[in-house]
């Protein structure tokens, strides 16, 4: 690209102020282009890249800020949020995957892929200039899209690999670069480097002649300094070395387009400093170590790999580059790219602006939620946003979750005034709490805030469950509304009621014992299924939105009368009509069966299920609700309010049953998720998601009227959003399924299950993205690819080329978390006391699975107490290195390099781990020792092994399952089962001590089951 035309598209971009809004633009016209392409297809991504460049050099400009404000103002529109900057840097690794390489074109892709190097680097080095912190999530997923990006194209396009300096940026720079951003001793210094050693020209006040200056010596020639920096390459802080060249040579190159902006040329004395630094960086770094001939190309390309070194002036040089591109193209290319910035490309100016009306409607939305609360329950809104946000727990218990709290004078509270009141140790629980009706102990001294009253509260109870209104609220903008009025909408007038009632409200009190309690408060029926309750919004498009049939947060009852509204008020709570037929309880079958007596009786209403041609089988839960007609004597609850006791506690509180003994349960492959199911007569599995306060259900169920059964659950694989399930049929065998993002099932055609051949599954995985599972059957492993919402068979892949035909006793299945790699761990039976463990690796990178490795087997001596054998198998992408767990108590090869390499598993007494987990980096492990019940986290670069939890007084010497999730490297999730109780233990590893909190899952346990017997239990297909 011409000098020309970068000084041309800077002077043009420079006039824009709006950089979201520009950047927005330039993304959309290159996913659809409005300008005709060039014959080798490569100019639209060419014209991007170009662009994002500028803009990105243009925020350093801002950001560097190298002499004392105030700043330009022509640049403050180029400052978007760290966020939006991210999201940006990850658009543009896309570009290098989205562009393919076209034979015939080799220089044209060449040029493309070093811009998309090169704009990479100016991306993220103005994002070092934010002061900004990434999350490891994001570091280590944008690590593994430069791994992945590096692979294309250095192995798919062979004829044209990768050069020193692009390898150099996508395999040292980058990576090591994002590595250290969150780092105290390094990323510092990478943030400051262009402030610190040296003084760079401040273009945004077009200061000449250009100069350098040398901070620490201010006689000190740049020249020296530059030499004395370059050598800093071959040792420890060369990562700073790199950074503090490249800084000078992009202020070279800025200044160099600075000066063509302005129609002024440098002065000579300025371009003589420019070619003693650049010649300076130039000589220094052709010479020595393999890392500074990389760096020659990258600081200096396309200079170096125009000129190579000829000692020419590298000023003139550099304007000079105009003989790679004739006059024609370039008055092209800027044609087009004023045409890109006509006003067509725009909103019409007569067209109303989208963020006035919003503004607006939110504005009338709030206004009339102030108009139909009481005025004492709801306060003026304040022209400030954030004082808008706080006034909404002051809406009324209509459009905020309220709580009933047992001071002397029953105050009710909303959500966030009580859980901002709660202590640390209650507001966990009673984040986990929810909406449940059960009352909520309050365990810390706290006093009610709304009452000066010297009795703490002790108990809390949901009165008012949460409704849709918050969620709208919940979208208002960070920023103050304008003040406006209001658009002259006639507001919809509430229903009015046929009778006029008291204007004082009848809510029922939940604090005593109700023998004839309001008609408003009268339960029609607890079990009524697939009721969706409506909240009206006045003012917003006049209609009654109902909330989603999938999320049901409030049980199906007629609803008592709010706190503080009155008359027909009242009626701003609508719910759906409920059939006549439908008005008694409905016969609801015992957990856990699902079948019928054998014929159909018409007097017992069957619930209605969705229409079969949505294909789905799940349904999200986040409430129990009781179906058992001896409820009222056990104390427990009808809708909101109990029908015996203060507080259905003590004496009359039910005794929670004991767990099934065939309740299983696992985490996904990112921690993120929690399954629950019954390993027999399995009607449903329940996911679980973060942060663990509500489920949704996916149906197992299986066969037509009479003969609809669940299934005994063999295996079960969960990644990113998608579920994985054997199931074996006691008429129809196994089926496999598979549960996409959208909680739809999807079966795999049962002729392709080795099971029809009497073989036995011997293990599952799924992918994290969802898109492969592989089976293990022993001496071969099924692939099924799940793609355009069918799941069919990809291969079969033999663990032995050829074999004598041994007998499996163990075999673990796992994808690496980028999911590119299968690993399969298989044990097999030799003799008695020794057995042979065989691991292979296989490459899903491609529709074809290759394999990638497979070491001989090593031996593994079992017959010792509990040992059986082989547990877990990851992978590590960071070292290239897969870890294997085996339950087994002498030592065995637990690291198993690429290259043959083994070692084995230290910072362990006993050797056995029967449960494992791997952190979202792929380099940290959590593993439980299966005779200690304890839990170590394995740092897999350094094989440190350090003790996290110790769970063996609390499980005292049970065998109880115990499974474990890691969403993060430094947080532990760990779920157990204890008496009736299932426990989950979160364990941060942040802090010198574990920081531990423990919460009971079976309120959402007990929740996921008496939903279940709400909906149609008869799935048909």
């Amino acid at each position: 690209m011409a000098v020309q035309v970068v000084a041309e598209l800077w002077r043009e971009l420079l006039g824009r102020r709006d950089c979201e809004a520009l950047l927005r633009e330039i993304f959309a016209a290159f996913e659809k282009p409005s300008l005709p392409a060039d014959v080798d297809g490569y100019q639209p991504a060419r014209r991007l890249l170009v662009r994002l460049r500028i803009i990105f050099d243009l925020q350093r400009v801002q950001l560097q800020n190298c002499s004392a404000p105030p700043w330009n103002e022509k640049l403050d529109a180029y400052l978007i949020s760290p966020e939006l900057h991210f999201d940006f840097i990850q658009r543009i690794v896309q570009i290098g995957f989205d562009v393919a390489f076209k034979p015939g074109f080799v220089s044209e892709y060449t040029l493309h892929r070093r811009l998309v190097s090169q704009t990479l680097v100016s991306a993220i080095r103005a994002y070092l200039l934010r002061q900004g912190v990434l999350t490891n999530a994001q570091i280590e997923d944008l690590r593994r899209q430069l791994r992945e990006l590096v692979e294309k194209w250095d192995y798919q396009v062979s004829q044209c690999s990768l050069t020193d300096g692009e390898r150099f940026v996508l395999q040292t720079i980058l990576p090591e670069t994002l590595r250290s951003i969150n780092s105290a001793q390094h990323g510092g210094p990478l943030r400051n480097l262009a402030c610190g050693l040296f003084k760079l020209p401040e273009l945004s006040t077009g200061l000449y002649p250009f100069t350098i200056t040398y901070a620490r010596n201010h006689n000190d020639k740049p020249e020296n300094a530059l030499r004395a920096i370059s050598a800093e390459l071959d040792r420890s802080y060369w990562l700073q070395a790199y950074w503090t060249l490249y800084d000078v040579t992009w202020a070279v190159r800025a200044a160099v387009v600075k000066g063509l902006v302005d129609g002024a040329e440098p002065s000579l004395e300025s371009q003589a400093t420019m070619t003693r630094v650049l010649s300076a960086i130039f000589d220094e770094i052709q010479g020595g170590s393999t890392r500074r001939l990389a760096a020659t190309s990258t600081l200096l390309d396309p200079v170096s790999s125009a000129y190579g070194t000829s000692k020419t002036s590298l000023y003139h040089l550099m304007l000079d580059q105009t003989t790679e591109v004739s006059p024609r193209q370039v008055d092209a290319e800027l044609r087009a790219f004023k045409e890109f910035l006509q006003p067509r490309h725009a909103p019409p100016a007569s067209a109303p602006k989208i963020d006035d009306d919003l503004a607006a409607t939110r504005l009338r939305v709030l206004k009339s939620i102030q108009d139909w609360c009481p005025p004492a329950q709801a306060k003026p809104f304040p022209d400030d946003i954030d004082q808008k946000r706080k006034s909404v727990e002051s809406l009324g218990p209509l459009f905020v979750p309220v709580y009933a709290v047992n001071c002397n004078k029953m105050h009710p509270l909303s959500k966030f005034v009580l859980e901002s009141t709660l202590r640390s140790t209650d507001r966990t629980r009673f984040q986990m709490h929810g909406l449940s009706p059960e009352p909520f102990e309050i365990i810390g001294d706290v006093n009610c805030p709304k009452c000066d009253s010297p009795s703490p509260m002790s108990m809390a109870r949901c009165i008012q469950p949460f409704t849709e209104i918050a969620d709208v609220l919940q979208l208002l903008p960070a920023t103050p509304l304008p003040a406006m009025p209001l658009p002259a909408m006639p507001l919809p007038i509430p229903p009015q009621d046929a009778e006029p009632r008291k204007t004082t409200p009848v809510f029922p009190s939940p604090f005593i014992e109700h023998s004839n309690p309001a008609p408003e408060a009268v339960v029609r029926s607890n079990t009524l299924p697939r009721q969706t309750p409506r909240v009206l919004i006045p003012g917003v498009q006049g209609t009654t939105p109902p909330l989603s049939p999938e999320v049901v947060s409030v049980p199906a009852v007629v609803p008592p009368r709010p706190i503080g509204v009155t008359g027909s008020q009242r009626r701003s709570v609508a719910f759906t009509a409920i059939p006549e037929e439908s008005q008694a309880p409905e016969v609801v079958p015992r957990p856990g069966r699902y079948h019928s007596n054998g014929s159909s009786n018409s007097s017992q209403p069957r619930s209605p299920r969705s229409d079969a041609s949505d294909g789905s089988h799940s349904r999200s839960l986040s409430q129990a609700t009781d179906t058992d007609d001896s409820s009222s004597k056990k104390g427990r609850f009808s809708g909101f309010f109990p029908t015996k006791g203060l507080w259905g506690g003590g004496a009359q509180r039910e005794q929670k049953q004991a767990l099934p003994d065939s309740l299983a349960y696992c985490f996904s492959s990112t921690g993120k998720t929690l399954l629950l199911w019954l390993k027999k007569d399995c009607g449903h599995i329940f996911k679980i998601d973060t942060p663990f306060t509500h489920g949704t259900r996916l149906s197992l169920l299986n066969g037509r009227e009479t003969h609809v059964a669940g299934g005994n659950v063999k295996y079960v694989a969960a990644g990113e959003k998608h579920i994985a399930v054997l199931a074996d049929y006691s008429r129809e065998g196994q089926k496999l399924y598979l549960f996409d993002s959208n909680s739809i099932r999807h079966e795999a055609p049962s002729a392709t299950l080795l099971s029809k051949s009497g073989v036995l599954c011997t293990g599952l995985a799924l992918s994290p993205d969802g898109t492969l599972i592989a089976l293990g059957w022993g001496p071969t492993i099924q692939i099924y690819r799940f793609a355009d919402g069918a799941l069919t068979l990809l291969t079969a892949l033999p663990i032995h080329e050829s074999h004598s035909g041994t007998v499996v006793r163990y075999q673990v299945l796992n994808f690496s978390s980028d999911s590119r790699r299968l690993l399969v761990a298989t044990q097999e039976i030799h003799d008695t006391h020794k057995h042979a463990v065989y691991l292979r690796i296989w490459g899903c990178e491609d529709s074809e699975i290759r394999r990638r490795t497979a070491p001989n087997a090593f031996s593994v001596t079992v017959g010792y107490g509990d040992d059986t054998g082989v547990t877990n198998v990851f992978y590590d992408a960071n070292s290239a290195k897969a870890l294997l767990t085996a339950n087994i108590s002498k030592p065995y090869y637990a690291f198993h390099s690429l290259n043959g390499q083994r070692a084995v598993l230290e910072g362990l007494s006993a050797k056995n781990v029967d449960v494992a987990a791997q952190g979202p980096s792929g380099s940290f492990y959590a593993l439980k020792n299966g005779r200690a019940n304890k839990i170590y986290r394995l740092d897999g670069r350094s094989g440190e092994c350090v003790l996290a939890v110790d769970l063996s007084s609390e499980m005292k010497g049970s065998k109880e399952g115990v499974c474990l999730g890691m969403p993060e490297d430094d947080l532990l999730l760990v779920v157990w089962r204890r008496g009736a109780k299932l426990m989950l233990k979160k364990v941060g590893l942040t802090g010198p001590k574990p920081k531990i909190d423990t919460v009971d899952l079976r309120v959402v346990y007990d929740a996921c089951l008496a939903t279940t017997s709400l909906s149609g239990e008869v799935e048909r297909d």
